[in-house]
C-alpha cells in the first residue's frame, strides 16, 4: 500500500506542486510486528539491541503490465541474526526514503516468530511494489522511478479532463476521443481529500454538433498531453448531436491506493 506521504505527493503534483527531491541517499526496508498503516503510526520494529537494523534496498527498473507497473528488489536482503531476545512475529515490511518518510508497506506472506540466532531473508524479486490500475503507465512509471532516485517530471500547470468512447488502456493506445465538432478536453481543477482526487467544479462537454457515440471512459491529462488517469464511467451515455455531457463536481473521483 502506498503511504499517506507518497499519496499526498502524487495528489499535490496533479494539483501543480512539484514532488519532493527523490531519495538520492537510497531506500531502506523495515520489519514490523504490526500493520504500519498508511500513515506509519502502526509501525512496530524489533529492538536494535536484539540485532535488528533496517536494510538498504534497491529495486529493478519498473515493468509495465496490462494494468499496473511493478518493480521488485534486485538484491537479496538479510535481517539478523537475532541476538538477546526474540523479534516476535514479523508480519509486515515498510520502505522508507533517506529522510525517514515511509513510502510503502505490505504484508509478509509467511509471518512467523524469529527465535534467537535466526535470520530473515528476502530473495531477489520477493518484495514487489506496484501501482495501478486507473493510473496510466506513464504516471505509474514516473512515481516508481522517483522512488529509485529519478526526479519526477515538473508538475503540470494544469490538468484536463477528457472523454473516450473506448477503454483508453493502460498505455493510452486505446484512447478514442470524438474528432467531431463540439468536443474538446476541459481544464479541470481538482481537490484532494483523504486519498481521493475529485473535480472541484462541474464540467460540461459540448454541445455536440454531430453524434459522438457512447461515452464510456473518463480521462485526465497533463497540460503537456500525457495521460495520467483513466477509468470507466458509472453510467455510459450516448451523446447525440445537440447534447451535452455533464460531470457534476466530485464525480471525476480517483482514489489513490
Amino acid at each position: 500500500m502506498l503511504s499517506d506521504y507518497l499519496v499526498g505527493q502524487i495528489a499535490e503534483w496533479v494539483r501543480g506542486v512539484n514532488f519532493d527531491a527523490p531519495p538520492l541517499g537510497g531506500l531502506s526496508l523495515a520489519l514490523s510486528t504490526t500493520d504500519p498503516t498508511a500513515d506509519g503510526a502502526g509501525l512496530s520494529e524489533p529492538p536494535a539491541v536484539a540485532g535488528y537494523a533496517r536494510q538498504p534496498v534497491t529495486f529493478s527498473a519498473p515493468v509495465v503490465g496490462a494494468d499496473r507497473v511493478s518493480m521488485a528488489n534486485d538484491k537479496v536482503l538479510t535481517f539478523g541474526p537475532v541476538v538477546g531476545a526474540s523479534w516476535g512475529e514479523n508480519s509486515h515490511v515498510a520502505v522508507f526514503n533517506d529522510v525517514g518518510n515511509m513510502l510503502w508497506s505490505g504484508e509478509i506472506d509467511r509471518a512467523r516468530e524469529r527465535p534467537l540466532g535466526d535470520t530473515l531473508t528476502f530473495a531477489v524479486g520477493a518484495l514487489q511494489i506496484d501501482i495501478g490500475p486507473f493510473f496510466s503507465a506513464y504516471f505509474a512509471t514516473a512515481v516508481l522511478e522517483w522512488m529509485r532516485g529519478v526526479p519526477m517530471p515538473s508538475a503540470p500547470l494544469g490538468v484536463l479532463a477528457g472523454l473516450s468512447i473506448a477503454d483508453p488502456s493502460f498505455d493510452g493506445s486505446g484512447l478514442n476521443e470524438s474528432s467531431l465538432a463540439g468536443y474538446q478536453r476541459l481544464v479541470a481543477p481538482f481537490d484532494y481529500s483523504g486519498r481521493t482526487l475529485a473535480n472541484s467544479s462541474a464540467l460540461i462537454f459540448g454541445p455536440a454538433i454531430s453524434d459522438w457515440g457512447s461515452v464510456t471512459f473518463g480521462t485526465v491529462f497533463s497540460d503537456g498531453g500525457d495521460l495520467l488517469f483513466s477509468g470507466p464511467i458509472a453510467a455510459p451515455e450516448d451523446v447525440d448531436s445537440g447534447d451535452t455531457f455533464a460531470v457534476p463536481a466530485g464525480a471525476y473521483a480517483m482514489q489513490i491506493r
